[in-house]
């Protein structure tokens, strides 16, 4: 019987490790997901922005557009660059949904 509880002692901490990695790589995950989606974004955009602007005369909204594509290009450069390093990324987080904003007209 004391075999029996010096063996949970032992796999306690490592289920609360394993619960700690766990809830780790779901935060990951999330801030992952979240980043791809504003690639998606991003690139869905940047084709529009492609077709319409293009062209021997584009129209004058497109000039103040290709000024916010290149700030949401550099907030996705930077939160890429975050979840490379890991850990919290909030900042990186806020920009992209600032920049993914400022592309919705």
């Amino acid at each position: 019987m004391n075999h029996s509880r010096a063996h949970t002692r032992v796999s306690y901490p490592r289920a609360v490790a394993g619960a700690a990695a766990l809830i780790f790589l779901v935060a990951c995950h999330g801030n992952v997901y979240k980043v791809a989606t504003f690639q998606n974004n991003y690139d869905f955009r940047i084709a529009r922005y492609n077709e319409s602007c293009r062209i021997s005369s584009p129209p004058a909204w497109c000039a103040a557009y290709y000024t916010d594509l290149l700030a949401a290009e550099k907030a996705l450069k930077e939160a890429n660059t975050a979840l490379q390093h890991g850990g919290a990324m909030p900042l990186q987080l806020k920009a992209v949904k600032a920049a993914d904003k400022a592309l919705v007209r």
